[in-house]
């Protein structure tokens, strides 16, 4: 049976759960999630803009992701016209043209992140 979608906006399904995440800095992330990180994330070691020590990430689906990753739905000069479905979220970072993933924080400092996935 498959999941309904918890949005349906603008013909884009929305999936998700309201479930809140912890956001890790690289020390607090489990030892697991540490060696993944150093691997997948390996440009932040050759980054002027990011360090270990201020990069930010949460576990979605057994799977890590780097907060820096994601595009900011806001962002005045990369996407200064957000599409209307966008606008209940913070974040966004698409795996294909059609599909992606959504993050909304749950609060104002950012401790806790909400996680959805797109399809459209």
């Amino acid at each position: 049976m498959l999941r309904k979608p918890l949005y349906i906006i603008d013909n884009v399904e929305i999936y998700g759960n309201n479930q809140a995440r912890p956001v890790y800095y690289f020390e607090q992330l489990p030892e697991k999630y540490q060696k993944i990180a150093k691997k997948e994330f390996d440009w932040i070691d050759s980054s002027d803009t990011i360090t270990w020590e201020d990069a930010q990430f949460f576990i979605y689906k057994k799977s890590l992701y780097c907060l820096s990753d994601f595009m900011a739905v806001y962002n005045t000069f990369y996407n200064p016209n957000p599409p209307q479905w966008m606008d209940k979220f913070d974040g966004y970072e698409s795996d294909s043209y059609f599909s992606g993933i959504l993050i909304k924080f749950d609060n104002d400092d950012s401790e806790y992140i909400k996680v959805y996935t797109y399809i459209s």
